[in-house]
This record gives structure tokens, C-alpha cells and sequence, in this order.
């Protein structure tokens, strides 16, 4: 048994039924303005609490964030970031 992904875990990733990425659907659901503000919370959750809780889970949780920030900003996919990450 392999070790597991706690960032980007098996349950998120495109197989069998799921079809899209949650990222991307978060992103085609929402407005621009609203999706980001969408990734500035979710930046904010994980940092505030990475002493208290799950530490350097927590740090690399608000980084996946801050990369989907950047790859929006720069007008890539939210995949962009996801692939980025996992080279």
C-alpha cells in the first residue's frame, strides 16, 4: 500500500463517476470576484489554524490554494496549479 495523498487525495481526482474537478467546478460556478475571495478563505482557514491543528497539512492545504489563486490571476485553469504541483 502506497502512501497516501493528503493534499491532493485519490477521492478528488477525476475518475470513475466524478468527471470535473471540484476546483473547476467551484470556478465555473461562481464570479470571478466571488471565486477568489472563494481561495483568499480558504488561504486564510488553513494558515490561522496550522499551529493548532494539522501543522504542515494545514501549510500545504493554503499553498494547493495559493497556486489556484496564481494560476487564476494569470488567466491558467485551476488544473494548471493542480498539474504544477504534482511535477
Amino acid at each position: 500500500m502506497g502512501t497516501k495523498d493528503k493534499i491532493n487525495p485519490e477521492h478528488y481526482r477525476a475518475h470513475g463517476i466524478l468527471k470535473v474537478e471540484p476546483i473547476v467546478m467551484m470556478k465555473n460556478s461562481m464570479t470571478e470576484e466571488a471565486y477568489r475571495g472563494y481561495l483568499i478563505g480558504c488561504v486564510l482557514k488553513y494558515v490561522s489554524r496550522y499551529d493548532m491543528k494539522d501543522g504542515l497539512y494545514d501549510l500545504g492545504k493554503a499553498k494547493k490554494y495559493i497556486e489556484f489563486l496564481e494560476a487564476d490571476l494569470q488567466g491558467f485553469d485551476p488544473l494548471y496549479a493542480q498539474n504544477k504541483m504534482e511535477e
